[in-house]
């Protein structure tokens, strides 16, 4: 399966997917102050980051390598 965030507003998470075993569904009951509904507004970039992360970790690296920088 392929892992994916799903970002939600004010639709059914449950009705319109993810169909997937590996998911995290990012969303936020409370009203967004410029809605005055649920909506994708009240989703921080961080959160979506940090959720990205868990479902797929980045591999550990190797001992006695140093990092590319470009």
């Amino acid at each position: 399966a392929v892992p994916v965030v799903a970002l939600f507003g004010p639709t059914s998470h449950v009705k319109f997917g993810p169909f997937t075993t590996l998911k995290t569904v990012l969303r936020h009951d409370q009203p967004c102050p410029e809605c005055l509904r649920p909506c994708i507004h009240a989703i921080e970039v961080d959160e979506c980051v940090e959720a990205a992360l868990r479902l797929n970790p980045p591999p550990p690296r190797a001992q006695g390598l140093e990092p590319v920088h470009s």
